[in-house]
């Protein structure tokens, strides 16, 4: 089991082997399997603690110095939906996100604190 911090998806290679994929993470996994079935391979941690993968490309001095966002949006339909982001990755627990990897909700808020 390995953790992430990114939901995971799945994707399936021209090869026919089905993948649970998580940011760098691509772990194969049996035909048949599901998103529901994701807690079996990967565990979801909060996006709030770094990744575990390395990206050399990424400079770490200036993510670090970049301040933790955190805010609360009123959904459509009066659901509450916390948006977090640092720097240009930004997150959020709406279901659009989840399966689009972006939303209005965080649309809106980086447009209103530019």
């Amino acid at each position: 089991m390995i953790t992430v911090d990114i939901p995971p998806a799945l994707y399936r290679s021209l090869s026919g082997q089905l993948h649970l994929v998580s940011g760098c993470h691509w772990l194969p996994v049996p035909d048949g399997t599901t998103l529901a079935d994701a807690g079996l391979y990967m565990t979801l941690e909060s996006p709030l603690k770094p990744s575990s993968c390395d990206d050399p490309l990424t400079d770490s001095k200036a993510a670090q110095s970049d301040p933790q966002r955190l805010y609360e949006v009123a959904g459509s339909k009066g659901q509450t939906y916390l948006v977090e982001g640092s720097g240009d990755s930004w997150t959020c627990t709406c279901k659009g996100f989840k399966f689009r990897r972006r939303c209005r909700h965080i649309t809106t808020i980086r447009e209103t604190n530019q």
